[in-house]
């Protein structure tokens, strides 16, 4: 029997789709194992076991976190994208990985367009940039002046090179024409120690944990780095409205999956981290860690983070921010 190429191409594209079907019907089977790109304990992790509880039980099964940190969080996306692309590992990654380490790294192991496909994004958190109180300013107009006064000699500590607060102070020093000098810590709370003891002067941190510091005095808010004002500081003003327009700063966490995941599995994953994010019990949670939830479908993920890519790849480059 003769077979027209186009007939057999079609055919074959049928029994590929039901058998696509098939496979997100039965799906899932067996436990997922979630990779979180970071050490147990920190926000991340307490975030993604959050999450992770809750999405199993949409999905019907259980979630396994797996965390492999290193190289930035590259060690554990590149694993991801190694994977099998059956929806049975999926990865936890921030912004970091996905947006701003393709500009720090001159290789990280997987290419983010390339080895994976994104599956939604899950939450993100804006930052406050604090002063301390012995530089005796009280809003971002009094701060650029001194910075300007003295360039080179306020410093501004960081959880580590590349870390969204370090790209958040080489966007300051851009839009506002200063020149704070970067310290880099391993960690947040290695940096906060030295911000209290005004070791370091500036920092952009996340409100949760300079809250506490605020309410007694040991550090003065000066702006967040959102355009909106933040619920819980309605008092602080942003950035933008303090005069350096379009100055936006978010991190930001997703879930991907290896690049060739079936298309009706990522949809089915979505589906059931959507109901996730709107339960009440999850965001109570998630606000408690001061995490906003951010559903948005694959596509959207996709575009964001490529937005991202290309805004914190130009400040890298014009900045001259280097992991080392």
């Amino acid at each position: 029997m003769n077979w027209n190429h186009g007939v057999v191409r079609r055919i074959a594209c049928g029994v590929a789709a039901v058998a696509f079907c098939g496979l997100a019907s039965a799906y899932p089977d067996r436990p997922i194992t979630l990779i979180v790109p970071y050490p147990p304990g920190g926000g991340a992790d307490t975030l993604s076991r959050a999450v992770a509880i809750k999405l199993g039980e949409q999905l019907g099964t259980r979630i396994v976190i797996d965390n492999r940190s290193g190289g930035g969080g590259n060690v554990g996306i590149a694993a991801v994208a190694r994977a099998a692309p059956d929806g049975y590992t999926l990865g936890f990654p921030a912004n970091v990985q996905m947006s701003i380490n393709p500009g720090l790294y001159p290789s990280m192991g997987f290419d983010p367009d390339r080895d994976l496909t994104p599956v939604g994004m899950v939450g993100r958190f804006f930052f406050l940039l604090v002063a301390h109180p012995s530089l005796n300013v009280t809003d971002l107009r009094g701060l650029i002046a001194l910075a300007r006064s003295k360039p080179g000699e306020l410093y501004h500590g960081s959880s580590g090179n590349g870390s969204p607060q370090h790209l958040a102070g080489a966007m300051f020093n851009s839009k506002a024409g200063v020149k704070l000098t970067h310290v880099p810590y391993r960690g947040t709370g290695l940096s906060m120690t030295d911000l209290l003891a005004g070791t370091t002067q500036v920092q952009f941190a996340t409100i949760p944990v300079v809250q506490q510091h605020i309410q007694a005095g040991k550090l003065k808010p000066i702006a967040v780095t959102s355009l909106k004002r933040q619920p819980n500081l309605p008092d602080v003003p942003t950035l933008d409205e303090s005069g350096l327009k379009g100055f936006d700063v978010d991190a930001w966490y997703a879930l991907y999956a290896p690049a060739a995941t079936p298309p009706d599995i990522v949809r089915k994953i979505n589906e059931a981290l959507r109901r996730t994010l709107a339960d009440p019990e999850v965001q109570h949670r998630l606000t408690e860690l001061g995490i906003e939830p951010f559903y948005a479908t694959p596509e959207n993920t996709r575009r964001l983070a490529r937005s991202d890519r290309e805004r914190w790849g130009k400040v890298i480059r014009e900045e001259r921010v280097s992991i080392d």
